[in-house]
């Protein structure tokens, strides 16, 4: 401490005040605990130290409130330039070597304590530590600028009580409970207020990109109201515990692992789909949209390798052509070896109104053995496709769901050509009668109650017998719906480590659609 200091303390000391004395009977009690501190406390019992040290932590809290009030009168009084030459900041940060945001913080915070008397009083008499005092001024200074004098002075007191409850933090967030208590109806005005400005800043900042990837994707990013996006949030949870429930009961062990966030991106896929579904899409150009595709001739009868969406010029797998093609409104362009137009049009060989009604009137939602997705969810869907020859009629389709499409649409092997060609002489009405619906659990059981039941055998893997094995493609855990074609072979089930049955390792749609 330099001499110029020592003489400013020696002054306040020779003065008399009380709070002088105070500080320096303090200063002078802890500079006798410098002789033998440790050998002071050596036989202290652990209550004690208990007691000493709660003790410590009180008197440093009311000294650092009477450290805040005095450096606030100082400054007040101007008794920092008149005896040092220096601001109050600049004169702690040389001689007490602290930064100047600690001696701001000090200067604030007895600003703070000398505009409330009853938390300054509180904070001398170590009811309110310096955290929550200074919690408890900000809380104040928040409130409205309608409130009177008398309000003021409560909300202090009200304050004050709450130390004794809450800590710093907990002292910060009773601001809206207090307006509650002391003007009811300002919170409510103001809680109206903030709520309309929430509204229009997000009807204001709403927006929805897409953007392509380049990798065979496209990134969905946006943001909604949270009312307006309420509404899709209960949609799409609710489509993600429909198939994740359908998951828990089918028990594949084949079938994908999905993760949270891949079930919601199909649930937003599944509700664009039952969108346009609805027949409620608006109308482009005087009819509905349509999806124009061009496809080498040479190639069509090739699986369709190749395909291309004109209006963005983006390639399609030829898996995805191929559902597309199954119901969608499509306008093919079919292109010789020169270049040249060879059909456009043939529009009515796709489905038609008439076509998809008598589809929904006998198949009633989809085939699919176990899938009780309903109608107006699933594609009208070649069993032979178009491009390799089959008409568009009503023995040669069938309503099968999006998933069941999917799988369907992979690249065929023996077995799917063998297994469409029995569909299509399941379908055929000279060899069967049409499916008819006889609710979720045997929606999708093709009726052949006139075709040769062959004697009864067991399937490969299966302790069961079923009834038409040949027909079978359901999982063996249902073997009253397995009537649909046979389409991949299935190999025993393997057993795991534990014992357990992991099912058919076959390649192929799930048991359901």
């Amino acid at each position: 401490m330099s001499e110029a200091d020592r003489t400013v303390v020696d002054m306040e000391r020779e003065w008399g005040t009380r709070t002088g004395q105070a500080v320096a009977g303090i200063l002078g009690l802890l500079d006798g605990l410098l002789d033998g501190p440790d050998e002071d406390r050596a036989l202290a019992s652990d209550a004690e130290r208990l007691a000493m040290t709660e003790a410590a932590i009180e008197a440093a809290d009311r000294l650092r409130i009477l450290a805040g009030v005095l450096v606030a009168e100082t400054e007040a009084h101007g008794s920092d330039l008149a005896v040092t030459g220096l601001g109050v900041v600049s004169w702690l940060a040389d001689t007490r070597r602290m930064t100047s945001r600690e001696v701001w913080a000090l200067v604030h915070e007895g600003r703070d304590l000398a505009a409330l008397p009853a938390l300054r009083a509180a904070g001398l008499a170590g009811t309110v530590s310096p955290q929550q005092a200074r919690a408890i001024s900000q809380v104040i200074v928040q409130l409205p600028d309608d409130l009177g004098p008398d309000q003021l002075r409560q909300a202090e007191r009200d304050m004050i009580g709450y130390a004794g409850q809450f800590d710093s933090h907990g002292l910060s967030t009773l601001s809206q409970h207090l307006l509650e208590v002391l003007a009811p109806e300002i919170i409510e005005e103001q809680e109206a207020k903030r709520l309309e400005r929430e509204l229009r800043r997000a009807r204001k900042n709403r927006e929805l990109t897409l953007t392509d990837d380049g990798h065979g994707s496209v990134q969905i990013k946006g943001k909604l109201p949270v009312l307006a996006a309420q509404t899709l949030i209960t949609q799409i949870d609710a489509l993600v515990e429909r198939d994740r429930r359908r998951a828990l009961d089918a028990l594949d062990p084949l079938a994908e692992e999905l993760t949270p966030t891949m079930r919601r991106a199909d649930a937003l896929v599944a509700l664009a789909e039952a969108a346009a579904l609805h027949g409620d899409a608006p109308l482009h150009g005087g009819d509905r949209p349509r999806i124009v595709v061009t496809i080498p001739e040479e190639r069509l009868r090739d699986r369709a390798a190749t395909g291309g969406l004109i209006a963005t010029g983006e390639r399609i797998a030829p898996a995805d052509l191929r559902r597309l093609c199954c119901d969608a409104d499509v306008l093919p362009v079919v292109l010789g070896g020169e270049g040249q137009v060879l059909d456009v049009g043939r529009e009515h060989r796709l489905v038609t109104p008439p076509i998809r009604t008598a589809l929904t009137v006998r198949d009633g939602g989809c085939a699919f053995p176990g899938c009780d997705r309903p109608p107006a969810a699933c594609h009208a869907h070649h069993i032979i496709p178009w491009q390799e020859g089959g008409s568009t009629s009503l023995d040669n389709l069938v309503l099968v769901c999006p998933t069941t499409t999917a799988s369907w649409n992979r690249q065929p092997t023996p077995a799917q050509d063998a297994g469409r060609s029995a569909l299509a002489r399941t379908a055929s009405p000279k060899s069967s009668h049409p499916p008819t619906s006889t609710g979720a659990a045997d929606r999708g059981a093709i009726n052949d109650s006139d075709s040769p039941t062959p004697p009864e055998r067991e399937r490969p893997g299966c302790r069961r017998p079923v009834r038409r094995p040949e027909l079978c493609r359901a999982p063996v855990r249902r073997p009253e719906l397995c009537r649909a074609p046979v389409q991949w072979p299935c190999q025993p089930p393997a057993r795991t480590r534990r014992g357990r049955r992991r099912g058919h390792t076959h390649r192929g749609p799930p048991g359901r659609g």
